[in-house]
């Protein structure tokens, strides 16, 4: 940052990029996808695991076919979670992403399957003997 021209003009430092954790819980994407700007989820599995289960609604881009694809997930500054079955995956797309770029990606910690815990948590503790979700889709 030294050689930036703002720090030099007014001897103090630029201001920090914004740089989100590489991770998001289960419990805080449910809030985010709750509020109008939500982010938009990328799932990065294969389509047979997608029939299985996917959080609602989310765009589906392979993990093999990621950098071909980068054109449909949206402005670089645009909040992006992606996800996979463990987090794992997910988490390999992240760090892609962000480096082709995305500023504000994260990966859902656990991937779907913490998020179906925490979906089965809150059902049950909201007396929904089903497990649903409103966020959530099989």
């Amino acid at each position: 940052m030294a050689d930036d021209p703002r720090s030099r003009a007014s001897g103090e430092p630029a201001p920090a990029a914004f740089h989100p954790p590489l991770e998001i819980g289960a419990d805080d994407l449910i809030t985010l996808l709750a509020r109008p700007a939500a982010p938009v989820l990328v799932d990065v599995r294969t389509l047979a695991e997608r029939h299985v289960a996917q959080i609602a609604p989310s765009m589906h881009i392979p993990m093999d076919q990621l950098a071909a694809r980068l054109d449909e997930i949206g402005e670089l500054d645009d909040p992006i979670v992606v996800y996979c079955h463990l987090g794992q995956r997910s988490l390999f797309a992240t760090l892609f992403l962000r480096e082709q770029g995305f500023t504000d990606v994260r990966s859902l910690a656990g991937g779907i399957d913490a998020w179906e815990k925490v979906c089965r948590l809150r059902a049950a503790s909201s007396g929904d003997s089903t497990g649903s979700s409103p966020d959530r889709a099989t």
